[in-house]
């Protein structure tokens, strides 16, 4: 029900809203060598401004992100409606495209960094929004985006024009989100991430004509990396000159000593040079080139022109260039209306439940005394057609006593799923609510051992059993779902309908009818308007309040999904400085001896003739 479109894209460099803005970065804040997270749940493209910029290629991809509440009151909102959209939070799919990104630049290049964004929601929601007759109107549409590494930008911000959505019945909701960034200037050698900051909006649900008012936030439900951009180190090894330029005949070699030579021409940054990494990235376009023991060799073909190599040499890593990982937090929400310990009968309260992760499912975990087969399942517990076994538990005198979770309980059932294992996990309780210090509110759960320093799945609710049942709070809901009637629509331009009633209320309204009725004269028209401002109106100025009313009878859910506190990201490898430069090899016909010029570094070579020394 919720939609976050409304990004447009306006002329200039500042792009996708009404107004965007950025926040530059002081010298203080800039470091050498950022940190590259390999785990990438969305990628936004970059658009280099730059000629030294390299390596870019089209992008499009997906990130999941949930939506909630951004204050108590939109929260219980959602908390209230969450058996009509299957939870508290609001799933969204965000996609970004860009022409290219550019994986490399140097320091000093500018780089318009020009994310599109679209969204889409959950079909489910889109489905139940339609059947509800729900329009959707969004403003104060934000965004921002942070920029971590050598950049002069620290984030951009961004605000979208007001927007109006209507779902429909089967029919994606696959909204422009537009675009969101800037220009920005590299100032330094590391790596340069772009990350997802927030989104945030206010929405006016218009559900059968009940106006809800929901202020909402949005965030990725894992890492929140964007995209890099790798700057050279300064520290690397240097080339001089970076165009090596040497002649040769036709059907000659031409050789240049790269690491020997006085001056060298390739000479070490601030770490020692790596000889062995001397290597061809870029063959010429005709002749053959070689690397031996440091020595450049190029054969000439027989053709005129000048021939371009590239080469590359690295230096050891520096010893703070790595970064270590970060090991997931996910919290995991518990129901806040739960009976107290040691409560049975038709308490409201948890019985038992399950948790998913990465595709497997745990056992069930016993808040309540259990009480032997046959054991709870989806088609047992509350069926629509006959008693069911809530009955057994939900029982005065015999039922079963509500014992409460533990994280003991949480963590012995996670490990023991095969894609987690013991000693992969941590369960901690926490007590949060000032009002009942003893109750436990959230459980945080710490991924360790085999599971640290990485992206893990995001822990979900599987199966749930409570009293009451949950699924009766469900039908309940469908019914009242089914009892408002749909809003009418009004055809731009068309005259506006005439009340068959003309406004009559309370006893003339009444007297009206009657009269209709006796001179039979009761259109259908009539008819239909009486029991619209009779039964069909007050029905659904009361729903609101009557779902919130019937919500509170059940037990609450634990949150569908545990959002990570911490995103979990991998460990990022230190990468060797590397470097590179260009031979280019000038092939005539007749012209004796290899020349470097003004270097005065010493090159050896041969023409046809073996052991001619030249000094360029």
């Amino acid at each position: 029900m919720i939609s976050l479109r409304g990004f447009r894209r306006y002329k200039g460099v500042v792009m996708g809203v009404n107004r965007v803005m950025s926040s530059k970065r002081g010298r203080s804040a800039r470091t050498a060598g950022g940190v590259i997270l390999a785990t990438s749940l969305l990628a936004f493209g970059l658009v280099t401004a730059a000629t030294t910029s390299s390596g870019a290629a089209p992008v499009s991809t997906q990130i999941e992100a949930l939506c909630s509440g951004s204050d108590a009151a939109s929260q219980k909102t959602l908390n209230d409606f969450s058996g009509i959209l299957g939870g508290n939070t609001i799933p969204v799919t965000l996609t970004a495209t860009a022409a290219d990104i550019p994986e490399s630049a140097a320091i000093g290049d500018k780089i318009n960094a020009e994310f599109n964004w679209t969204g889409q929601l959950s079909q489910k929601l889109i489905d139940t929004a339609a059947g509800l007759g729900a329009a959707i109107d969004a403003k104060n549409i934000s965004a921002q985006m942070t920029v971590k590494g050598p950049s002069d930008i620290a984030s951009f911000s961004a605000t979208a024009p007001n927007l109006t959505v209507v779902p429909a019945l089967g029919v994606p909701a696959i909204l422009s989100l537009g675009s969101i960034g800037g220009e920005i200037t590299t100032t330094g050698g590391g790596i340069i991430t772009y990350r997802v900051g927030s989104v945030s909006f206010t929405t006016e649900l218009e559900a059968a004509g009940i106006p809800v008012v929901l202020n909402i936030t949005c965030a990725p439900t894992g890492s929140n990396l964007i995209a890099k951009t790798s700057v050279k180190d300064p520290d690397a090894p240097t080339f001089t000159p970076e165009i090596i330029p040497l002649t040769a005949t036709a059907g000659g070699v031409a050789t240049v000593d790269l690491l020997g030579g006085n001056p060298p021409i390739i000479t070490p940054g601030k770490t020692p040079l790596v000889p062995e990494s001397l290597k061809i990235v870029e063959a010429p376009a005709a002749g053959e080139a070689t690397i031996t023991n440091g020595v450049f060799s190029f054969t000439a073909p027989a053709a005129d022109g000048t021939y371009s190599t590239t080469v590359e040499i690295c230096g050891v890593p520096k010893e703070d260039a790595g970064a270590p990982g970060v090991s997931e937090i996910q919290n995991l929400v518990l129901g806040d209306n739960w009976a107290p310990i040691g409560s049975s009968g038709f308490d409201k309260r948890p019985i038992a439940f399950s948790l998913k992760f990465g595709g497997e499912e745990t056992p069930l975990i016993w808040a309540s005394d259990n009480l032997g087969g046959p054991i709870p399942t989806p088609e047992n517990w509350a069926p629509p057609t006959g008693p069911g076994q809530v009955g057994r538990y939900s029982a005065l005198f015999l039922g079963s006593t509500y014992r409460g979770i533990t994280a003991a309980q949480v963590q012995s059932a996670l490990e023991g799923l095969p894609n987690v294992g013991a000693g992969n996990v941590e369960v901690v309780a926490e007590k949060n609510n000032a009002a009942r210090p003893n109750l436990i509110t959230n459980f945080k759960i710490n991924y360790q051992g085999a599971l640290a320093e990485q992206d893990v799945p995001a822990l979900s609710l599987g199966q749930w059993y409570s009293v009451l049942p949950q699924e009766a709070l469900t039908r309940i809901n469908e019914s009242v779902q089914a009892l408002i009637p749909a809003p009418t629509t009004t055809v731009p331009g068309a005259p506006a309908p005439v009340d068959p009633l003309g406004g009559l209320t309370g006893q003339a309204l009444n007297d009206f009818i009657v009269q209709r009725i006796l001179t039979g004269t009761l259109t259908p028209e009539i008819s239909a308007a009486f029991i619209k401002v009779t039964i069909a109106d007050p029905l659904t100025d009361a729903a609101p309040a009557l779902i919130s009313a019937l919500n509170g009878l059940f037990p609450k859910l634990i949150d569908p999904v545990a959002v990570p506190v911490v995103g979990g990201e991998s460990p990022t490898k230190a990468e060797p400085l590397c470097s590179q430069g260009i031979i280019d090899v000038t092939v005539t016909a007749g012209v004796l001896g290899i020349t470097l010029e003004n270097t005065g570094a010493q090159v050896a070579g041969t023409n046809e003739t073996q052991g001619l020394g030249f000094v360029g």
